[in-house]
């Protein structure tokens, strides 16, 4: 096994300053404030995830997304496949050692169709949604060898279980990420913050922050990553809650 260096709208009125209050509250000293910035805590979240990205030519490559979400606490488990087109444009001229050639590239666009289901509704409760995805992401290299990525995200949801089928979404996030690499072992720290805007009903309806670490590696020929995240995902509508979510994502690049 030989390891690899490795380096994944709201007006700016409304992001920023929600940001540097999310990160006040992240270190703040006592679990009270942020109980009474986030509300009151769900249930705790696995979300395992598998992703294949093939490459057709250079710039492009298509990616096969399967997930699943699970909450113990609820007997509860939901599924998630999606296939999308994928491009990277403008080349930013830095030689990075990763897998995944799009942090290469200045402008990445994305577009494609996923399917969701509830497996085991628990207490939970049942959904089913057809999507279609399209992700716009401008990427900037910053002082210190820090990647910043601004990733912008509509997504047009088809709810099979409902008769007012029809929603779509907006998503902003914002991350900064940096490689290290650690003679035999790279890792790639990362953080970001995300805001959510859904309608109906016509509003922000989440914000998340998650931190993580992705370790590049290479089994034959195979290049590989494996992640691990967590992610404080905050519910605005109807109330605000909060629920914990473990992230664990496995990726295979051919």
């Amino acid at each position: 096994m030989r390891a690899m260096r490795r380096s994944r709208v709201a007006p700016a009125s409304a992001r920023w300053p929600a940001l540097v209050a999310c990160l006040g509250l992240a270190t703040a000293p006592t679990s009270s404030r942020a109980s009474d910035f986030f509300g009151p805590q769900r249930a705790f979240q696995i979300q395992p995830e598998i992703d294949l990205y093939d490459s057709v030519t250079g710039n492009m490559r298509l990616i096969l997304q399967v997930q699943s979400a699970l909450i113990p606490a609820q007997s509860y488990a939901g599924g998630y496949v999606g296939g999308f087109m994928d491009w990277s444009l403008a080349a930013l001229g830095r030689r990075l050692l990763s897998a995944d050639l799009a942090k290469t590239h200045a402008l990445n666009i994305r577009f494609g169709a996923s399917y969701s289901n509830t497996i085991d509704p628990g207490s939970v409760g049942s959904s089913e949604y057809v999507s279609l995805q399209l992700d716009v992401t401008p990427r900037y290299f910053l002082p210190w060898e820090i990647l910043a990525t601004n990733r912008h995200r509509v997504t047009t949801r088809w709810n099979l279980l409902a008769s007012d089928a029809l929603s779509w979404r907006f998503r902003d996030r914002l991350r900064f990420e940096r490689e290290f690499n650690l003679k035999e072992l790279a890792l790639t720290p990362f953080v970001d913050v995300e805001f959510i805007w859904q309608s109906p009903p016509a509003m922000w309806s989440q914000f998340r922050m998650e931190a993580g670490v992705q370790c590049p590696f290479e089994v034959g020929d195979l290049k590989q990553t494996l992640e691990v995240n967590f992610t404080a995902l905050t519910y605005l509508q109807p109330t605000r809650t909060w629920r914990p979510v473990l992230g664990l994502i496995w990726s295979f690049f051919v």
